[in-house]
């Protein structure tokens, strides 16, 4: 007796995990993937924003030292020669932004930039994780990173390393108008 109740729990339980994995699968056959954000995009994923097909290419994550959760992330985006930055704030703004060199080697609170007063609105020390292609310079490592704002829209994202500084300017960009593609 026994033992038949023991092979009737084990084959409703095969029974309920067959049908729960046939649940968790697309028509396809492919498992379902979580849908692609600003926040969670991977190297190969392809980001539409204003009809510009762009492919991520690589991702620095910035790990804020005293702050659990999700951390900021900055992402390199190519489009033929072209490439741009998304800096993707869990919770906070969403910027596309280019390179820009300053014209001081030295970061303050208040920064006179391509004719704009900048004025620091979010300051944090993180540890910086490399992913995929970001250029020569940005190895990962200890980092500040300083958030500027000029006006409603107009940002400055600046990268203290050790050795020297990346500066990012560019404006928010509402999510509505980003769209993504998951890669293989």
């Amino acid at each position: 007796m026994e033992l038949l109740v023991l092979g009737l729990v084990a084959t409703i339980g095969f029974a309920s995990y067959a049908l729960w994995s046939r649940t968790q699968s697309a028509p396809d056959g492919d498992p379902k993937r979580p849908e692609r954000s600003p926040s969670n995009l991977q190297i190969g994923d392809i980001v539409q924003y204003l009809g510009t097909d762009f492919l991520v290419e690589g991702s620095l994550t910035l790990a804020e030292e005293d702050a659990p959760g999700p951390a900021p992330r900055l992402y390199r985006l190519a489009d033929g020669g072209r490439d741009r930055y998304l800096y993707a704030a869990p919770g906070g703004e969403l910027l596309l932004v280019d390179e820009t060199a300053l014209a001081d080697s030295s970061v303050s609170d208040a920064l006179e930039h391509d004719r704009q007063h900048f004025r620091v609105r979010e300051q944090a020390r993180a540890m910086a994780l490399r992913s995929g292609l970001l250029g020569p310079r940005r190895l990962g490592g200890r980092v500040t990173v300083r958030l500027y704002a000029a006006g409603a829209a107009a940002r400055l994202l600046v990268l203290e390393w050790p050795d020297h500084l990346d500066a990012f300017q560019g404006e928010r960009v509402s999510p509505n108008l980003i769209e993504v593609l998951p890669g293989k």
